[in-house]
């Protein structure tokens, strides 16, 4: 809406003060893009602090169950440290072709309780959280992780298409043709994948009352068939040759970065107590 029309006005420094956005904190030492100035290590290693701490406050009352979490070891991820277009090296799809394996997952505790125990869980994970991190910023950190995961996503799908043809050609030209071939697709190609082996989830554990315990699921190691790995090799070098690898990256600098700066008041605010919560809750983990 038009209020008036103002012939020769200055800008005043409040106007250019509400424009302007805070200096970024540093970004941690090995950081190699500007996503890593989200602190998702920090984060797991929270996680796994206060999950320790109401495990021994249950076990303290009781529960021996909760025994099976005081070593619990998450691994960080808010989804966008996943690359569309892993393999990136020859060496890796000789390695697992395609896939990847699957890694271990910890145990927990999952059901509710008679009274007793809902008191008692209820009091532990207070209590944990307390000491671990004041949880108002810590929601708001998480909050700010599936925010960048959800603006990022989906960012290079137009990088994958537009060299979609090119990609395709170079692959036939290596002997790996189909109608209307799908880069992403390898089963298009006529290509037979593996699959993954070993080790499967433990069944749950009645713990007493309704709690049940899920033991720590193991690493599941991934297989290839040798089509898969010859695929895997001839698509990184493809990937490579036309130059779809340079662009992925060029963009996922340049949408990161501007997504961060879009929240660089969060990351101001938040990241020197998150920075701070992990350091204490190493000292809980003894890491």
């Amino acid at each position: 809406m038009i209020l008036a029309i103002v012939v020769g006005v200055i800008p005043t420094a409040t106007a250019c003060a509400a424009e302007a956005r805070p200096a970024l904190p540093p970004l941690p030492p090995g950081a190699q893009r500007p996503f890593d100035l989200f602190r998702s290590a920090d984060v797991a290693l929270i996680n796994d602090a206060q999950i320790k701490l109401q495990s021994q406050c249950m076990v303290d009352r009781g529960y021996s169950q909760f025994s099976n979490l005081l070593a619990v070891h998450t691994e960080p991820g808010f989804g966008f440290e996943a690359d569309p277009f892993e393999p990136r090296t020859e060496e890796q799809a000789r390695l697992y072709g395609l896939g990847k394996p699957r890694p271990a997952t910890p145990g927990r505790v999952s059901g509710a309780g008679d009274a007793a125990y809902n008191s008692a869980i209820d009091h532990c994970e207070e209590t944990a959280w307390k000491a671990v991190v004041d949880t108002g910023p810590f929601r708001q950190y998480y909050q700010l992780g599936n925010a960048l995961a959800s603006e990022y996503g989906g960012v290079l799908d137009e990088v994958g298409e537009d060299f979609r043809d090119a990609v395709i050609d170079c692959l036939s030209a290596g002997g790996f043709t189909a109608a209307g071939g799908d880069p992403g697709s390898p089963e298009s190609f006529g290509v037979k994948l593996g699959s993954h082996v070993g080790g499967s989830e433990p069944a749950g554990e009645d713990g007493g009352t309704t709690v049940t315990v899920h033991p720590p699921t193991p690493a599941i190691e991934y297989v290839p068939t040798q089509q898969e790995v010859d695929f895997a090799v001839a698509l990184v070098r493809c990937r490579t040759e036309t130059g779809l690898f340079a662009k992925a990256d060029q963009v996922a600098e340049e949408e990161q970065r501007s997504i961060v700066e879009d929240h660089a008041v969060e990351f101001v605010e938040l990241n020197p107590t998150i920075e701070a919560a992990a350091k204490e809750a190493a000292k809980v983990l003894g890491r």
